[in-house]
């Protein structure tokens, strides 16, 4: 099993097999009232284009990449 990564704003991400690349930001963590790990996601340059997802999600490569 993969180790989850600690996840900072400011940490940039795109999502797996999309057609167009897109950059997420990090905006912010925060831990959602059923407990578990949220994390609002800004598409750069878009700072209004906002998606939240969980942080699992976000540590699954299945599902999103690290920008180098």
């Amino acid at each position: 099993m993969r180790q989850k990564l600690p996840i900072e704003i400011g940490q940039r991400f795109t999502r797996t097999g999309s057609k167009h690349r897109m950059v997420w930001t990090v905006a912010r963590v925060f831990e959602a009232i059923d407990g578990i790990e949220h994390v609002r996601l800004s598409k750069d340059g878009r700072v209004n284009d906002t998606i939240t997802v969980s942080a699992m999600a976000l540590n699954d490569r299945a599902h999103f990449l690290p920008e180098a």
